[in-house]
């Protein structure tokens, strides 16, 4: 978390360099590898504060970030230091080491013997954190009320109240010649108190997104809520919904089974014995699908494509024959997980196979898109022992030294440099061939249909040692979408990561981030940091259901976070993506901008834009020249917070149209981005829309009988009652009609 201006000026007021009171413990004490040296395995190196307020070291390890008066202002994997600050970044035994230190731990080195001690003081260490707390949470809230875009101010004000009391607190106990020992132990709590709310503070004036993918990948009845029958599973898509996700990743092809009813696969004994009553029956899928649908929640069929199951799940469908082996000859790849199968994806059979299976999945269900994971080789590493590698088995071999004209043993064969280049690239054209086949196959069947695929995030680790050549099945327009598994703990790393991958894929694909931090056990705060860094992309994807939903700190705090008001997704009708951004930054210009210069400007360009047709390539090219010509006006925007806020929006939007044009170009066969520029999407002549038919009007309920009048009760005697009312009501009329002649009326 970045230290801001405030801060500095407080820590150097609030304290002197190496104040301490009496009571103080030892946190680490340890020796330095070295001072701006490159950290290596098990080093801790001292690194000297520069203009990035970064080390140059990788998320791999762990780092404190020290503010000129030697108190720790921050321990996160890519620490931020304040300027004349500096980082301590370990790696192996010490980042174990360094995580250990806290925020407030106060920090001397002895340059003579590179000794470091880290210690923690019983007063001024807590009071320093809470003091930081709650400027902290000041400036967060001070940049959302800049910004002007909707925040719940009250609660936010009643929060910064209540952690101003517990600062207020700590300084009285603080002022104090001799705290008791209860005092001490209340200002502890107190400092961690002011932790809770400072991360609430900071949930709750983050800006929410209007238009992004927010995927969450799903393993059916895995989740806190289960869905072993209707009731159950309408309550688990609607905690989704209430999550903020709009679209869900369900495992649909995994272990070598199906997770719907199938004539190729058995169905999975997770969701076989499940029923959902007469509108489903016993099918997970359709009632998955059907549920999301009600709920506006898009749902693809995540497949697990040449994963062929476990060693305790594997589908009588998965012939033997199939299977690769790794370089020790098993068909059981040994993992952490007890082992996992292969296919071979040099075989025709399994191909075949494949494609029959995702074709069926595609056909019989309104999914929104296929997702290919395990789309790759087992992995490998040469330099370890054993060897670790894929790939194996008599059809591949022979197959691989038919192509090269080899002879000999593969396994030998590769331990010569050349040889072993060869195997890496023919097992990657294997991967990539499996890739256009099945992307091909289903265009085919549904022009529509979202191809998406999970890789490796580093294209260069993703080739050596996955065989994922990703790059080249973006380069040909094989997949619409591209969804990189970036897990660490950094949210600094994750937003280099997809500031790369995003400039590699250019306007061909949609980039949806991978993010696992709470399966890996980070908190809620740096959940919600990665969250964040992911918005240069398309979107993200979370990693895992069982690691949200149910799960109450990470539930509570996307709901009241970054996820608090709806996102449309990009993935959506065109002109219902437009339509939703469009109006919403109206909204937005109409509140930040009330009464301002320039206000008319914008709203007049928003308006006609919104009004702009919007159901081909070329009227995508033509709305996204005319947003091009409104982002550019921005500065004429006169708050600078509220122009950034919608410039981003405006430009994520024009992103979105740009990457619109060329997977409809692609899909429509006008457009092959392996061998020629984008066309102009204004020389085509494109399909007519197709109409939705307007939903059947309900039928009206059938008018109620009316009740069948009492009978008139019998005349009593008398000349008053010997008139029906009828005989009373044409009596009446007639001396009507009478007085009126006699008036000269009628």
């Amino acid at each position: 978390m970045k230290m801001l201006p405030m801060f500095v000026l407080m820590s150097a007021i609030m304290f002197t360099q190496g104040a301490l009171v009496a009571a103080s413990d030892i946190v680490m004490d340890d020796l330095l590898n070295g001072k701006d040296i490159v950290r290596q395995e098990n080093f801790l190196v001292y690194y000297s504060y520069n203009e990035t307020g970064r080390s140059p070291a990788n998320q791999w390890g762990y780092e404190i970030a020290i503010n000129e008066n030697n108190f720790v202002t921050e321990c996160a994997t890519n620490a931020f230091m304040e300027a004349g600050g500096y980082i301590i970044s370990g790696h192996g035994t010490k980042k174990e080491a360094l995580q250990n230190v806290k925020v407030g731990d106060i920090v001397s080195i002895d340059w003579a013997t590179k000794r470091i001690l880290i210690t923690r003081d019983a007063i001024d260490s807590p009071m320093f954190l809470a003091k930081r707390n709650l400027a902290l949470a000041l400036e967060n809230h001070e940049a959302a009320k800049a910004g002007k875009y909707p925040i719940d101010d009250a609660a936010i004000e009643a929060l910064i109240a209540s952690e101003a009391a517990k600062v207020s607190q700590i300084e009285a106990i603080a002022a104090k010649e001799t705290p008791t020992a209860d005092e001490i132990n209340q200002v502890a709590v107190l400092s961690k108190e002011t932790d809770f709310l400072t991360e609430e503070v900071i949930f709750r004036t983050s800006y929410s997104q209007n238009m992004e993918i927010r995927a969450l990948w799903h393993r059916p009845n895995a989740a806190g809520i289960k869905e072993d029958n209707l009731e159950n599973l309408k309550l688990f898509v609607s905690e989704v919904k209430a999550l903020g996700f709009n679209t869900l990743f369900v495992e649909t092809y995994w272990n070598g089974y199906a997770s719907y009813r199938s004539e190729i696969l058995e169905t999975h004994p997770q969701v076989s014995a499940f029923s959902y009553g007469e509108e489903y029956g016993n099918d997970y899928i359709a009632a998955l699908i059907g549920e999301c649908k009600k709920q506006g929640i898009g749902v693809h069929a995540w497949c697990h494509t040449f994963n062929a199951g476990n060693f305790e799940h594997k589908s009588p469908a998965v012939q033997d024959a199939w299977l690769l082996e790794n370089y020790q000859g098993l068909t059981l790849h040994p993992n952490p997980y007890g082992g996992s199968y292969y296919l071979d994806p040099s075989n025709p059979e399994v191909l075949s196979f494949l494609e029959g299976v995702f074709l069926e999945m595609a056909e019989k269900y309104d999914f929104e898109g296929i997702q290919l994971d395990y789309i790759r080789y087992y992995d490998n590493n040469y330099s370890g022992s054993p060897i670790r590698d894929s790939g194996y088995g008599e059809y591949p071999e022979n197959k691989f030294k038919q192509e090269y004209d080899l002879t000999g043993d593969v396994r030998t064969l590769i331990l010569e440099s050349a040889n072993l280049a060869k195997w890496n690239a023919w097992r990657q054209r294997n991967i990539t061939k499996a890739v256009e086949r099945f992307s091909n196959a289903l265009r085919n069947l549904r022009p529509e249909i979202v191809v998406s695929a999970d890789v490796v995030s580093s294209i260069n680790y993703a080739k050596a040692t996955y065989m994922q050549d990703w790059e080249t099945w973006v380069e040909k327009g094989y997949v619409d979408m591209l969804c990189p598994m970036i897990y660490t703990g950094s949210a600094q790393a994750v937003a280099a990561d997809v500031a790369a991958i995003k400039n590699t894929l250019g306007n061909l694909a949609y980039l949806d981030a991978g993010i696992a931090p709470t399966y890996y056990g980070y908190s809620c705060l740096v959940n919600h940091e990665e969250i964040l860094a992911t918005s240069i992309g398309s979107g993200l994807a979370f990693f895992a259901s069982q690691n949200a939903v149910g799960v109450e700190d990470v539930s509570q705090s996307l709901k009241i976070g970054v996820f608090r008001t709806d996102a449309i997704s990009p993935l959506r009708k065109t002109s219902e993506v437009v339509a939703a951004v469009l109006e919403n930054q109206i909204a937005y210009l109409t509140a930040a901008m009330d009464g301002q210069a320039n206000q008319d400007l914008f709203l007049g360009h928003l308006t006609e834009a919104v009004a702009m047709p919007c159901e081909n390539p070329e009227d995508y090219q033509n709305l996204k020249t005319k947003l091009e010509f409104i982002s550019v006006l921005t500065p004429y925007i006169g708050s600078e917070s509220v122009r950034t806020i919608f410039k981003n929006q405006i430009d994520r939007l024009i992103d979105a149209l740009d990457i619109k044009i060329s997977r409809e170009l692609i899909s429509l066969g006008f457009y092959d981005p392996g061998s020629q520029s984008r066309p102009d999407p204004a020389g085509f002549d494109y399909p007519e829309p197709i109409e939705e038919p307007e939903p059947e009007p309900e039928p009206e309920p059938e008018p109620e009988p009316e009740p069948e009048p009492e009978p008139e009760p019998e005349p009593e005697k008398g000349c008053l009652r010997i008139f029906s009312v009828s005989g009373w009501m044409y009596l009446g009329l007639m001396i009507y009609v009478f007085r009126r002649k006699e008036r000269g009326i009628l």
